[in-house]
């Protein structure tokens, strides 16, 4: 069980309020009102990968209790309520987050009408805050951006709640999208990338600065086979883009569908906690691709005509290197899996990180010198 929860928790039912714990109240993931006007907007929290995990969610949107029953300590519900100027009759439900390094857990605002109004992020592990800083910080300098407008959420309010950091952003869309990579999801990548352009020479770059630095400062940490494979991608990237001006631009870094939603004016896009400056073309084209396949273990074909076709409208003439900007986006995406393995070795597990590893091995072997 988690932190929150435990804060959260009655063990009496006098007093206290109903809640669905899914998957169960000896493991609860999320909490849902039982109201089943509440419950049916608090669904909306799942983001399942599996068919269980949606066959849980279906039920759960038809009003069904599936999961253990819960009591949550009104007085903590509502102090929480009040921190995040919920209006009377809101009611509020939980992601407890997944357990790791940079865990969060994610509170949904409901209003009496059983409406989305708010989401709420609260720092759970010692590295979240930091991220949720970061989120804060490029949540509002991308809200003034008007091809943006709409297509991000907004900063509501930053807050404390038990000494823990508290994030108070806008709702946005509920509309879903596909898990294919098209044209939604490439007219926001054009679009971030044509408000957020930089240039840089490669080695004197964000990204690369970043990944060298990372690097130095966890090389006793790291495995053997990890070191290898590092020495082998810094090595290939500086013999080929050394001296080269590269755009750079803003990536979000965790683009994935279960991080978007539809909307009027396009794709909107959330979740900004792992944003950076300054990284290389395509990166997070390849997120897209090659998280999805980490997940069910499977190849991915990151060089389709998507591809050269997005590289093409974001750097022209440049297919020549696409070989060597996915061997970039493996090194740093690995290299953050690795960290939050490292910092917190108890919980997660290897799937993510595996894949990486395997994928970056063949892309060493095939990405030339």
């Amino acid at each position: 069980m988690t932190d929150l929860f435990h804060r959260l928790a009655s063990a009496e039912k006098e007093g206290a309020l109903p809640y669905i714990a899914v998957p169960n109240a000896t493991h609860p993931r999320w909490l849902f009102p039982r109201e089943p006007r509440f419950l049916r907007s608090g669904s909306r929290l799942l983001s399942p990968q599996r068919i269980l995990g949606k066959a849980r969610r279906v039920a759960l949107w038809l009003g069904l209790r599936a999961g253990g029953k819960v009591w949550l300590r009104r007085d903590a519900i509502d102090n929480l309520k009040n921190i995040l100027h919920a209006a009377d009759g809101a009611a509020l439900a939980f992601s407890l987050g997944t357990p790791g390094a940079y865990q969060k857990a994610t509170i949904q605002m409901i209003n009496a009408q059983g409406q989305i109004i708010a989401y709420a992020k609260i720092a759970v592990s010692p590295r979240a805050p930091e991220a949720l800083e970061t989120e804060r910080r490029f949540l509002e300098r991308l809200r003034v951006v008007p091809a943006l407008d709409d297509r991000v959420p907004k900063v509501l309010h930053w807050a404390e709640w038990e000494h823990k950091p508290v994030l108070l952003i806008s709702a946005g869309p509920t509309k879903r999208v596909g898990y294919r990579f098209g044209a939604l999801q490439e007219t926001f990548l054009l679009l971030l990338a044509s408000q957020t352009k930089q240039e840089h020479r490669w080695e004197e770059s964000p990204f690369w600065k970043n990944l060298c630095a990372t690097l130095n400062r966890l090389k006793a940490q790291i495995p053997l086979q990890w070191q290898q494979r590092y020495e082998q991608a810094r090595d290939r990237l500086m013999s080929r883009l050394a001296g080269y001006v590269l755009p750079f631009y803003v990536a979000h870094r965790d683009f994935a569908p279960w991080n978007a939603r539809q909307g009027g004016r396009g794709l909107y896009v959330f979740d900004w906690e792992m944003a950076k400056e300054g990284y290389p073309p395509l990166y997070d084209f390849f997120h897209y691709l090659c998280i999805q396949a980490a997940l069910r273990g499977a190849r991915t074909p990151v060089f389709d005509p998507s591809a050269v076709r997005l590289l093409e409208k974001i750097w022209p003439n440049s297919e020549e290197f696409l070989a060597h900007l996915y061997l970039s986006y493996l090194a740093d995406q690995s290299l953050f899996y690795l960290e939050a393995r490292l910092l917190a070795p108890e919980v997660g597990e290897d799937r993510v990180l595996g894949w990486l590893g395997r994928e970056l091995d063949r892309a060493l072997l095939e990405t030339p010198a």
